[in-house]
């Protein structure tokens, strides 16, 4: 073909331990349950979310493009002491709610393919 590839949407794990996509072109946060999709977030916009998790709700803050845990319900509260991310290799995994929040930042590639 002749052309440089350029990819758009990158892999975070595969086959069994797959657990969601990093798009490299929009500016969005994915927030899984279970494995599965449950909310996708525009991170340009300041607001906040609830998704429902396994033990009760999760209270989330997106603020100057960056995403954060603010509450939710688990022993050691881990992920809402984990603060900010930003970056798409930052990721905030809840276990005990079975709630993984990737996102994607269309300033950092951390492969280039020619």
């Amino acid at each position: 073909l002749k052309c440089n590839a350029v990819p758009i949407q990158l892999p975070i794990g595969s086959e069994d331990t797959f657990k969601g996509i990093i798009d490299l072109v929009e500016m969005k946060a994915y927030v899984y349950y279970d494995n599965k999709i449950v909310l996708e977030i525009d991170l340009s916009e300041d607001k906040t979310y609830d998704v429902e998790g396994y033990n009760g709700n999760i209270n989330i803050e997106v603020k100057d493009k960056k995403i954060r845990v603010v509450e939710e319900n688990s022993d050691k509260h881990i992920c809402s002491n984990q603060g900010y991310i930003s970056k798409s290799y930052e990721t905030i995994v809840c276990l005990p709610n079975k709630v993984v929040i990737t996102i994607d930042d269309d300033n950092y590639y951390d492969t280039v393919v020619r």
